[in-house]
């Protein structure tokens, strides 16, 4: 369930990157970001497969 709206962002994530190639820095802040949230993610999913196996 969480997976799907992730990959979307990406989607939307790579096609800013890709406007901002000459803004690098921008561009990297986003990746950085989208990672960030990437983690969250991982986190929050391991998290509520604990508590469904209960």
């Amino acid at each position: 369930m969480l997976k799907i709206p992730y990959f979307s962002f990406l989607k939307l994530d790579f096609e800013i990157y890709h406007l901002n190639t000459s803004k690098n820095f921008y561009g990297f802040f986003i990746l950085y970001f989208s990672f960030f949230i990437f983690k969250l993610i991982y986190k929050f999913s391991k998290s509520n497969k604990k508590i469904y196996k209960k």
